[in-house]
């Protein structure tokens, strides 16, 4: 496995349930199955652009964590972040889990989160994680209301790929860099943003 460091939400020493709304990581440093070094780490920001700013910044290698926005997963995928979610329990058992390769057992998996066939529901969460993020397969682009848009530049600020930039007064999205993440669409005060 190598050396890596590992960000785990977590509320009263478990897996938060939401990691958009958790407040609270746990950082650990390991090297092959050795967990390293742990430290709390506090989570400021509450939209997904910023919060998965804030996790990027912590230069962590993999997110383990139970439910999480669509939004936000995009968005720490795209700093190429590992996400695995749907995940509970007490964090150390899942820090554990992980460094032994177990988290898919049903004991650590989100109540729902796998629907009636086992883990499908969750097989079916990371492989629209891989869509979104991966350009080849993925159909969803910003659009931006030309009509609407005063050029603000707030969407190129928040664009976790930089697919954005201002042309002529008004924002313009590179569409084959353009992850559909919706960053922008959720941003942009004048909703001059769709992501379709």
């Amino acid at each position: 496995m190598g050396e890596m460091k590992i960000a785990i939400p977590q509320w009263q020493g478990r897996v938060s349930p939401v990691f958009d709304v958790a407040c609270n990581l746990l950082l650990a440093d390991v090297d092959g199955e050795k967990v390293v070094r742990t430290e709390n780490c506090a989570l400021y920001q509450r939209g997904p652009a910023a919060k998965a700013a804030e996790v990027a910044a912590l230069k962590v290698d993999v997110v383990v964590c139970g439910a999480i926005s669509l939004p936000l997963m995009n968005m720490i995928s795209a700093s190429s972040i590992r996400v695995i979610s749907h995940v509970c329990g007490p964090v150390d058992e899942i820090l554990n889990a992980f460094l032994q390769n177990r988290l898919s057992d049903s004991v650590f998996q989100m109540p729902g989160g796998r629907g009636g066939g086992g883990r499908s529901r969750y097989r079916r969460h990371e492989a629209r994680v891989g869509k979104c993020v991966n350009k080849e397969v993925s159909a969803m682009t910003a659009q931006v209301d030309t009509d609407k848009c005063t050029g603000c530049g707030l969407c190129v600020e928040i664009c976790p790929v930089e697919a954005i930039k201002i042309s002529g007064g008004v924002a313009e999205v590179d569409e084959d860099i353009c992850i559909g993440c919706c960053a922008c669409e959720d941003e942009c005060p004048n909703d001059a943003i769709t992501v379709k």
